[in-house]
């Protein structure tokens, strides 16, 4: 697990995972995700191409919020 986000709408959190391939990725929403109390459902995302990704906190150019 890279990141946890509670989030608004429809779902209530965001569980940004790793996984070496489908797999382990099944194993890990099976058998650890599934089975927290309170979990009712999920839903998988699997990410084609990373297209950007930071990992540091985001610049804020001052021009852009005037």
């Amino acid at each position: 697990v890279q990141e946890i986000h509670l989030i608004a709408g429809e779902f209530d959190m965001i569980v940004k995972v790793r996984a070496k391939d489908i797999d382990e990725l099944g194993r890990f929403v099976t058998h650890e995700i599934k089975q927290f109390d309170g979990v009712s459902s999920s839903r998988t995302f699997i990410s084609l191409n990373n297209v950007k990704e930071m990992n540091e906190p985001p610049f804020i150019l001052q021009n852009m919020i005037d």
